[in-house]
């Protein structure tokens, strides 16, 4: 049986976040051979690297240490409930190295988008070209022209002040979850998301919302089954990667507050 723990990010962690967002950020499933996009460093800096080095605090680790012995065991808490809230968000933890144990998912986000968008122009764009243009665009013709036209597709995303409004007023943290494959079923996406939640709660942050595709056929359902409400749902640019796949917006409203009440009486 697995031994899971829940654990804070730690830098030397962040190889294995690499390799994990590889494995699962598209639709759900793994980039390996596919020809559209395979530079793995450019699609983590796209995605989850700004999380990793400028807002470790909200980025958790899900960790097996299955192979360790019992007193090693003991060391980790099995979940955020051991850990009290002042802890969570803001004391260095002494189980920060996970290099016992196998890194096999994670959670990580911000408090508060609009903000975090300003600070990924400012921190991360610059490293996302350099790396585009010295690098992909010659390795990888494809998937720089995937890049190019993923890029579109975002910013036409971004294109509804409607949806940005309500995100702003009611939802304004977002999250990014991954968990590789052989461990799906486990519970670990539901630990992860709880504690997540949690956290945001504790910072009196009551509103959270995350993006993913239709064809995502295992994660909409869970999210859906964990009480997120779908926002938005924007048909895919005509692209034969993103043919017959739309963008979803879901969110939910945290603690004790109702999901639909205020959103429905503004």
């Amino acid at each position: 049986m697995k031994n899971i723990v829940i654990q804070n990010f730690h830098p030397g962690n962040e190889p294995t976040i690499e390799n994990i967002t590889f494995r699962t950020g598209f639709k759900g499933e793994g980039l390996e051979g596919r020809d559209y996009f395979n530079d793995k460093r450019l699609f983590y800096l796209i995605f989850i690297a700004y999380y990793a080095r400028f807002e470790p605090e909200h980025f958790f680790v899900a960790v097996d240490v299955s192979s360790q012995n019992t007193e090693e065991k003991s060391k980790f808490p099995r979940d955020s409930t051991t850990v009290s809230p002042v802890q969570r968000i803001s004391s260095p933890s002494p189980l920060l190295d996970t290099r016992k144990g196998k890194v096999v998912g994670f959670i990580c986000g911000t408090l508060n988008t609009a903000l975090q968008e300003k600070r990924f122009a400012r921190k991360m764009i610059w490293q996302i070209v350099t790396r585009a243009l010295l690098v992909t665009s010659w390795r990888s013709p494809k998937t720089f022209t995937t890049l190019i036209r993923l890029g579109k597709m975002l910013v036409e995303l971004k294109e509804d002040p409607e949806l940005t409004a309500e995100i702003q007023t009611y939802y304004p943290a977002h999250l990014h979850i991954n968990v590789l494959p052989e461990y799906h079923r486990t519970g670990i996406g539901t630990r992860l998301l709880q504690r997540f939640e949690a956290h945001l709660v504790d910072l009196d942050i009551h509103g959270v919302h995350l993006g993913t595709s239709s064809r995502n056929h295992k994660a909409v359902p869970f999210y859906h089954k964990h009480g997120y409400t779908l926002l938005k749902e924007v048909p895919a640019m005509s692209h034969p990667v993103f043919d017959e796949l739309s963008f979803l917006t879901f969110a939910k409203r945290l603690g004790n507050v109702d999901n639909n009440q205020d959103v429905q009486n503004p």
